[in-house]
């Protein structure tokens, strides 16, 4: 019955002469995440979804290695073990100093979370902690891993990341468990103009067959997307930036564009949408925050999807993740989202989402959100 719907809702009236041959979807599993395959909507509308909130995850303030300056997570699960990767940072700084790790903790069904003693690197005199990478400046400041579903891909390499800023450029490390990582090549993708200061979120394209990164650039004095493609993951093509059709431009400050698990050729992208204007007065941001550089801005998270290539389909325009409800939700680069949606347990009708709270504070940490499988959006209508 639930396919039956699908195919009702996406039928269009039979062919006129000349006109283009329908699409063709085979068994294939769509979201009412776009229009691509409407021609008409009478009655109806496409309706977002948003998350719900279910909690902290992680406490920053639990490590001194982590603290108040920890960001750009991923989330990602490897069969029956969950990772969370962030940098860990305690004191504000130059973006890529030394004083920057990379951390990683480690769950059994996304909700609950340990820190793993790793032993890899002495940090904050001791060993016992669950760093990956410290000492390797400026590697930490944005380190994005992933699992490399290319078929046949090295064992040892089926752990990746890309990480560094401009002008270096990013380079690419491996891994075989995510845990101990050796830096393969420098410089594999770099640009002329500033660029890669935050997550670059790359993957195997199942649907494009080739290798895809999606990382931060600027465009007319905004904050703007950027993609480029590589068959090996060591030669890219130069970058080439997003178009998000006619709408209007906004800063868009992280992208986390990642292939739904479930309809692989549709990418979905958690946009860190980025205001330059403080919601809160000054003198209540200084109250939050000591550093006078992160007292101007706030953020929400907005859905933005892809089916590959340059463009990005903006069907919604509303917020997908709202700031939060007190004062501290409200600050500079708070609600920055997590790369990574995965799926719940099997028995579990959800997916998880994540992001930051209360960024550069005491209190930060990061956020679980659940969302029904599929339930990004839908086709909804009034009762008449």
């Amino acid at each position: 019955m639930k396919r039956m719907l699908l195919f009702l809702l996406v039928m269009t009236p039979p062919l006129a002469a000349g006109a283009e041959e329908p699409i063709k979807i085979g068994s294939r599993r769509e979201l009412f995440v776009d229009r691509h395959l409407i021609d008409t909507l009478g009655g109806a509308r496409l309706t977002l979804h948003r998350p719900r909130r279910e909690g902290p995850a992680v406490r920053f303030s639990e490590k001194p290695w982590e603290g108040r300056y920890s960001g750009y997570c991923t989330v990602i699960r490897d069969g029956d073990q969950w990772r969370l990767y962030h940098r860990g940072r305690a004191e504000f700084g130059n973006d890529g100093d030394i004083s920057e790790v990379t951390c990683v903790s480690e769950s059994k069904d996304g909700m609950t979370w340990t820190r793993p003693k790793l032993g890899l690197f002495e940090v904050n005199g001791t060993k016992e902690n669950n760093v990956v990478l410290a000492g390797r400046p400026p590697y930490s400041h944005n380190f994005s891993p992933w699992i490399d579903r290319k078929p046949g891909v090295d064992a040892d390499e089926r752990y990746k990341s890309l990480a560094g800023l401009h002008p270096e450029g990013l380079a690419l490390f491996v891994s075989a468990d995510g845990f101990d990582w050796k830096l393969k090549q420098k410089s594999v993708l770099t640009s002329k103009e500033f660029a890669f200061d935050s997550q670059a979120c790359a993957f195997w394209s199942e649907n494009e067959q080739c290798y895809v990164c999606y990382f931060r650039s600027w465009k007319d004095g905004l904050r703007w997307i950027s993609r480029s493609t590589s068959d090996d993951c060591l030669e890219w093509t130069e970058l080439v930036k997003m178009d998000y059709g006619d709408t209007q431009p906004e800063h868009l400050y992280t992208n986390n564009t990642t292939p739904y698990y479930r309809a692989p050729h549709l990418y979905i992208a958690l946009g860190q949408r980025f205001f330059i204007k403080s919601a809160l007065p000054s003198e209540d941001v200084a109250k939050l925050i000591p550093d006078k550089v992160h007292h101007g801005f706030c953020s929400d998270v907005a859905l933005l999807t892809t089916r590959g290539g340059n463009r990005y389909d903006r069907t919604f325009m509303e917020s997908f993740i709202r700031p939060g409800p007190t004062a501290r939700d409200w600050v500079s680069r708070n609600n920055t989202p997590a790369w990574g949606i995965v799926p719940a347990s099997s028995n579990d009708r959800r997916m998880y989402l994540y992001r930051q709270a209360h960024v550069s504070q005491p209190t930060a940490h990061i956020v679980r959100y659940s969302l029904r499988v599929d339930g990004f959006a839908s086709v909804s209508a009034p009762f008449a």
